[in-house]
């Protein structure tokens, strides 16, 4: 390769992470600063969702946050191999209609690897028996009466939060409600 080629490769490649950055930092900008991990869901010792705190502020109707469900060691299965968790970076709900954009989700395996990535940019409506519904109970709300139980446990965003919830997960016992 010729030193000028190389060097507009190498500009080429600079300036798509350069591009990766940006969006990233869009990304977060959209769902706000991530203090805490606040659990709005758990279903006995299976599994546990979180959304990030105290998130983006209310745009209007639109609320955009992180959405992330940690799953206890071989729980969940996608395609023959266990999952780890999986994440919503950007999920937005109108408040007023009720409704739902998933955004970008990524499923990943225990060891951090990427089973899965799709990007769901549609509204549609949010299922009642869902974490969806929940992170609208919560991000929604207008006073402390839509507060439950699980809305109580919040993680620091350290490192290790994701093992801190599976070990609170684990920990559980198997009758925990729902909420």
């Amino acid at each position: 390769m010729t030193r000028p080629a190389f060097v507009a490769l190498a500009a080429a490649v600079l300036a798509l992470g350069l591009g990766a950055c940006a969006s990233q930092n869009a990304s977060a900008a959209a769902v706000g600063a991530t203090k805490t991990w606040r659990k709005i869901t758990q279903v006995e010792n299976r599994f546990a969702v979180f959304i990030n705190e105290p998130g983006a502020a209310r745009v209007g109707d639109l609320v955009t946050f992180r959405l992330v469900y940690i799953y206890a060691p071989g729980e969940v299965r996608f395609n023959d191999q266990v999952v780890g968790w999986q994440e919503y970076s950007a999920m937005t709900i109108n408040c007023a209609t009720q409704e739902m954009k998933p955004g970008p989700r990524l499923r990943y395996a225990p060891d951090g690897k990427v089973m899965l990535s799709d990007d769901v940019q549609d509204f549609g409506p949010i299922n009642p028996d869902t974490a969806a519904a929940d992170a609208a109970r919560v991000r929604c709300a207008t006073g402390p009466a839509t507060a439950s139980a699980s809305d109580l446990v919040r993680i620091p965003n350290a490192g290790r939060w994701m093992d801190v919830a599976r070990e609170r997960l684990a920990a559980a016992p198997a009758s925990s409600p729902v909420h």
